[in-house]
């Protein structure tokens, strides 16, 4: 009896021991160029990072960029906030499709953009994305021209940001006008 036991225990072990085995090989394993790209953006001290290009935005606030022709990274734009389209667990928002169309304007496939860190915020966020303001050419703060144009709200985490004074600002003349979502009946 204690013979059949045993034999049967090391067939189930080996069984788990095979299952895992199989589940560790399906984890995609993270490039070494990958992670050396991601400690260059983590340490820069550079105030802008440049040669990223637009792969593809998710959502008003959510992004892919390309580094050089194939590493990407998912970019939450800091200091804003945009009603979900895209979040399983949630409807879609009033004015939700609206803000992903304009930041699909904004910024179409290929558009070289600046990312640009914030010393007072972290890094990425919980989800992993990567937390950075996006600019275009020289000047555009892509973040707060989603403000500004009533498709976007400023959003505080937990620290103020450095652009936070001038991203309230910007909110309250949109809603004062009653620009994109705040005269959608929105909220």
């Amino acid at each position: 009896m204690k013979k059949g036991i045993y034999f049967v225990s090391v067939i189930i072990l080996g069984g788990i021991i095979g299952m895992v085995g199989i589940s560790l090989a399906l984890i995609p394993k993270v490039s070494t160029r990958d992670n050396q790209i991601k400690k260059v953006i983590e340490q820069s001290s550079q105030e802008k990072e440049s040669d990223f290009t637009i792969d593809r935005v998710v959502d008003g606030d959510t992004i892919h960029v390309l580094f050089g022709t194939s590493t990407k990274y998912i970019i939450r734009i800091l200091g804003i906030n945009t009603p979900e389209v895209v979040d399983p667990r949630r409807p879609v928002e009033c004015f939700g499709k609206e803000a992903s169309a304009h930041l699909k304007e904004l910024l179409p496939r290929g558009t070289y953009v600046h990312l640009i860190a914030d010393k007072s915020q972290t890094n990425f966020d919980k989800y992993g994305r990567l937390l950075r303001y996006v600019e275009l050419g020289t000047s555009t703060d892509v973040g707060l021209s989603m403000i500004q144009d009533g498709f976007a709200y400023q959003y505080l985490f937990k620290n103020p940001y450095a652009r936070y004074q001038q991203y309230v600002a910007a909110e309250k003349v949109a809603q004062k006008n009653r620009r994109g979502l705040w005269g959608a009946g929105c909220r």
